[in-house]
């Protein structure tokens, strides 16, 4: 599954770079934030604030509208997305340390159950 595949990147990344996936339980997201006196949900907002802006996203969409209906459409789902001209962060500006510690590392996923359909 696809959360074996998060895990494996997790578990391979440079734990002095902030890249990692956020996925977890609520052990890992409610609980262990807690005892270390984090409020998740304020820092998300936080983050949500300082780095969601319409300038640092991109939208692919493909479909078989005409583009006038198809830019209307988007327009209504998409338009309320605020331009805050947040500068982003790219490439080293985001960490001096690499995202992965050991770049040439061939990781093997072993499947748990060996499942066959037809």
């Amino acid at each position: 599954p696809w959360w074996r595949y998060v895990s494996i990147l997790n578990m391979s990344a440079n734990p002095d770079h902030p890249f990692h996936v956020a996925v977890g339980n609520n052990k890992v997201l409610l609980e262990d934030p807690k005892e270390k006196g984090i409020d998740l949900y304020e820092e998300m907002k936080k983050l949500y604030e300082s780095t969601y802006s319409a300038n640092g996203m991109t939208l692919c969409v493909f479909g078989k509208e005409p583009t006038a209906q198809m830019e209307e459409i988007l327009r209504e789902k998409f338009g309320a997305v605020v331009n805050k001209g947040i500068t982003m962060p790219i490439g080293d500006s985001v960490s001096d340390a690499p995202p992965f510690a050991k770049w040439h590392q061939l990781l093997l996923q072993n499947p748990v159950q060996d499942v066959k359909d037809l």
